[in-house]
């Protein structure tokens, strides 16, 4: 017999609950309970984000990582916590172009490198991760963020520099650790003009006299 949605109702508060109590007893001067209460808030921050999702994956991981937040915040509203573990509708953001998992595979076959990931809690629902592909002995590489809750992906520069993305994501932390994707894209918009000329003066060869 399947619990009716109220049922699941009560147990994603009761799991809550228990999330919460773990966050109140974490307890810096005991590492070792440290660790264990942040586990076992964790697990019960998943469970709680498993049964409003159904499906085990990184939009319940999303969801589990808003409620931990939000404990990290001192935010213990049930309400608040509850609304956390159900998925998020993506704003709308105009000047992105979101797609799946195969079509961003083919389009950036061809840009090999690591991953350096600059946060993975940007966007509303905290659940949005942006990287910098880039070869390792290199100082340019591909820009993406990659929404966990709707595993979709989006291509923010095809080639960019290290310099300025790290511009780009200093001045975005500054405004908002957690800025929409657009907000973020706003701020490398911004970078890629501050470097621009320094950029130009240096690929415009030697100066005739």
């Amino acid at each position: 017999m399947h619990d009716t949605p109220a049922a699941l109702n009560v147990h994603r508060a009761q799991l809550l609950g228990m999330a919460t109590t773990a966050q109140q007893g974490l307890d810096l001067d005991d590492p070792a309970d440290f660790w264990y209460r942040q586990g076992v808030r964790d697990a019960y921050a998943f469970a709680a984000a498993l049964l409003a999702t159904g499906i085990v994956g990184d939009v319940t991981r999303a969801g589990a990582d808003r409620v931990t937040d939000l404990l990290g915040d001192g935010i213990t509203d049930l309400g608040v916590l509850l609304v956390a573990t159900e998925p998020t509708p993506r704003p709308t953001q105009p000047s992105l172009n979101w797609m799946g998992p195969i079509a961003f595979g083919r389009l950036t076959e061809t840009h090999v490198g690591i991953d350096h990931d600059l946060g993975s809690r940007w966007g509303a629902g905290r659940d949005v991760r942006i990287s910098h592909r880039r070869p390792h002995d290199g100082a340019t590489g591909l820009l993406y963020a990659y929404d966990r809750t709707w595993d979709e992906y989006a291509i923010l520069a095809d080639t960019i520099d290290t310099a300025i993305v790290e511009a780009a994501n200093t001045a975005a932390l500054a405004t908002d650790p957690h800025l929409p994707v657009d907000g973020f894209l706003a701020h490398l918009h911004a970078a890629q003009a501050r470097h621009t000329p320094a950029v130009r003066a240096v690929d415009s060869g030697p100066v005739l006299r």
